[in-house]
């Protein structure tokens, strides 16, 4: 049975905003009295040191306000961060992106949509963070993580350094709550990115491709065999910090980043400045069919075979466990040589070795030989160049 999960996250637009300094910051956090529910309260405690309830005073994020806002997570820790640029969508909504003037260095991110704030503020060796709960009870966390990067220890196959930090700041939400992180998959990234770049290209925001098709639509035929699946979209998002705040701000898009029913995960992003919102984010989720639980290992099959006049070692059905690489070395007879490689029927040319890298599904090789020309007539000798002197 194939499920789905499908969000999006509203549009932001880049606007110009005039930059006044407050004479004097007042806090943006009071303490509620309002009881932590049990999900949130039971985070991964080698990741959040210590966290507090709180209200947040809106009227201090209101527009002439903007210059530098004073966040008091904690009694003994007080962050003055001072405005960068603001991205605002137009349901008065908007993303705050600034520098820390004070208790140190680092970056903030906020974001603000309906009431709700979510946001990150990055030190030297920690972080702390705002979350959203329900209604106007916030949360406010001292993150243990020597830097919250949003970037991939390895590159990934095909992927950008921006969606590299996506995929990283999702899987810190999920150790947050001791979820396991989700693996890259080629498909669905390939799937990710084509909508992405459809909306840029296309100019629209939706779900749905402008031929018709739905996100499990793209993600299967892009060669995900989905058991099940989820999706979020986003637009003009310039960063990846904004984009992942974003989504955590609304509880459907959070529901798909921290679902345990999901596996693996694609992020696409693409930019058109001819479009409406510029940047185009899509977040594609899935498990495969046949795969009971997250933590089990898969596995893949790559069928290698060689014509006539040739072999290819290894050969038969290649095992390969999920992000693998395997090497094939094609080698021709005496007399014959390498004609052509097929990889998944696509010529590769007449190589010698072939490197699949990243494996997330299964391929198909096959080595073509052909006899060598005839030697040329009157010559015994193998044909050298000609060299000529002046």
């Amino acid at each position: 049975m194939k499920k789905k999960l499908v969000c999006i996250l509203l549009p932001v637009l880049l606007i110009s905003l005039p930059i006044v300094v407050p004479a004097g910051d007042a806090d943006l956090f009071v303490d509620s009295t309002i009881p932590i529910p049990f999900a949130w309260e039971t985070a991964n405690p080698t990741i959040v040191a210590r966290q507090r309830p709180v209200r947040i005073q809106f009227e201090k994020l209101a527009p002439d306000q903007y210059g530098s806002l004073s966040l008091n997570f904690f009694e003994d820790v007080g962050v003055t961060v001072m405005l960068d640029r603001v991205e605002a969508d137009g349901a008065d909504g908007f993303a705050w992106m600034g520098s820390v003037a004070s208790g140190g260095s680092g970056t903030a991110t906020l974001v603000l949509q309906d009431n709700r704030l979510t946001g990150t503020v990055q030190l030297e060796n920690l972080a702390y963070q705002v979350r959203h709960i329900e209604g106007d009870l916030h949360l406010v966390r001292e993150i243990l993580t020597p830097q919250i990067e949003f970037r991939a220890m390895t590159a990934l196959a095909g992927s950008s350094s921006e969606e590299e930090e996506v995929l990283a700041g999702v899987n810190l939400e999920r150790q947050i709550y001791n979820l396991g992180p989700l693996q890259w998959d080629s498909s669905l990234h390939a799937a990710a990115l084509g909508h992405s770049e459809d909306m840029a290209r296309n100019d629209y925001f939706s779900h749905t491709s402008l031929d018709g098709r739905s996100a499990g639509q793209r993600i299967t035929q892009a060669g995900y065999s989905l058991y099940t699946y989820g999706e979020n979209i986003a637009a003009g998002y310039s960063t990846p910090a904004a984009v992942v705040e974003g989504w955590m701000n609304s509880a459907g898009h959070r529901a798909n980043i921290l679902s345990s029913s999901f596996c693996d995960i694609g992020v696409g992003l693409a930019y058109s400045a001819a479009s409406r919102y510029g940047y185009y984010w899509t977040q594609d989720f899935g498990r495969r069919q046949g795969v009971v639980a997250c933590d089990a290992v898969q596995r893949y099959s790559i069928s290698a075979v060689a014509g006539p006049h040739g072999r290819i070692s290894p050969s038969g059905i290649v095992t390969v466990e999920s992000g693998a690489r395997a090497v094939f070395t094609i080698v021709a007879d005496p007399g014959y040589r390498i004609a052509d490689v097929l990889v998944d029927g696509q010529s590769a040319g007449p190589i010698e070795n072939c490197t699949l890298d990243h494996i997330e599904r299964d391929h198909t090789i096959e080595a073509l030989f052909e006899k060598l020309p005839p030697a040329r007539k009157g010559s015994t000798l193998p044909w050298l160049p000609l060299l000529l002197n002046d």
